[in-house]
């Protein structure tokens, strides 16, 4: 195993001389890390946050600890870390339309947006309807911003 260095740039090779690493593969690092517990139920909930720069990448993981949703998904869902990128079904129920079956789904979404992380629930209807969401749910957020050189 040997390393290199020059002015610009750092590489390791394995001892068979093949290179294993170069510093122009982007490195990755953790710039920021947050964590916080979260109430919401009709509405948006903002909590101040670092501003995302140019090579920067948000990772959030949520553990849900309660939520009024249906107990079928909350109950597989309750104090679990999962990844939130993306949007995490919290409720959903099934319904019937002139006798035509139907779900409702209610989703918890997570967006950076500025100085802030923003939380809100919304429920897609069976029609592609989109309104406030009802659950209310409680968590514990764990945000990370990464960066790359």
């Amino acid at each position: 195993m040997s390393l290199n260095i020059s002015g610009s740039t750092i590489t390791i090779h394995n001892s068979a001389g093949t290179t294993k690493f170069t510093s122009d593969n982007k490195l990755v690092y953790q710039r920021s890390y947050q964590t916080g517990d979260v109430s919401l139920s009709t509405s948006s909930v903002w909590v101040p946050f670092v501003k995302l720069q140019d090579k920067d990448f948000l990772v959030i993981t949520i553990k849900i600890t309660s939520a009024t949703g249906n107990p079928d998904l909350t109950g597989v869902l309750i104090n679990k870390e999962i990844p939130a990128n993306g949007g995490v079904m919290v409720d959903w129920y099934a319904r019937n339309v002139n006798n035509q079956p139907g779900v409702d789904t209610e989703i918890l979404g997570i967006d950076a947006i500025e100085s802030s992380l923003v939380f809100k629930t919304y429920r897609l209807s069976n029609w592609s309807d989109l309104s406030a969401g009802t659950t209310t749910v409680n968590l514990t957020y764990y945000a990370r911003i990464w960066s790359y050189l």
